[in-house]
């Protein structure tokens, strides 16, 4: 949202008091930290539950996901974010304020990596001291590579997104004027 606030503002040349992206800084520090608190509470419940103790291992110290995890999202997309943030000098800074918004975004798709591939390269035992001979669906190793035409999808809903927001701001006025602080 900071980031998106300071670029339209700076895009559409209108008056922002900086004082509001201050604000919205200190409730990133805020939700960055409970986010964080919600993590560890996460993964010590994998650990405590003895069924999950070794997806829980494997997630957080095995493989390339593991870095990902603990560099990514914990210290790049969290702890380093919210000490620029919380700091009095650089909580401030409107470029520490971006720069640390940016870390948060980078520690978001760290999350959206490591929710999707780690559990699927540790299914759950669904059937624990079963074996399963035969599936209906074949299992084994699959590989995927995106084709032009899911890339050009996706530029498409994104251009089409970007065109009505765009309409809106200039027929619906989706944007305000300026924006400051009521003191």
């Amino acid at each position: 949202m900071i980031l998106i606030i300071l670029s339209l503002f700076k895009l559409t040349k209108r008056a922002l008091d900086y004082r509001l992206i201050h604000w919205v800084g200190h409730l990133l520090a805020v939700f960055v930290v409970v986010a964080l608190y919600f993590i560890f509470i996460e993964n010590a419940f994998r650990f405590y539950i003895h069924e999950s103790r070794e997806a829980a291992h494997y997630f957080l110290f095995g493989g390339f996901h593991s870095i990902l995890f603990w560099v990514g999202l914990v210290g790049v997309g969290s702890i380093v974010p919210a000490i620029i943030l919380f700091r009095k000098k650089t909580g401030k800074s409107i470029p520490w304020i971006v720069f640390a918004a940016i870390l948060v975004v980078l520690g978001v798709i760290c999350e959206r990596y490591l929710i999707v591939i780690p559990g699927l390269t540790f299914p759950p035992d669904m059937f624990p001291g079963w074996e399963i001979i035969e599936g209906v669906v074949p299992e084994g190793v699959a590989t995927y590579s995106i084709s032009l035409f899911e890339i050009l999808q996706a530029l498409g809903v994104v251009g089409l997104i970007g065109l009505a927001f765009m309409w809106g701001m200039k027929f619906m006025k989706l944007v305000p004027r300026e924006a400051r602080m009521i003191e």
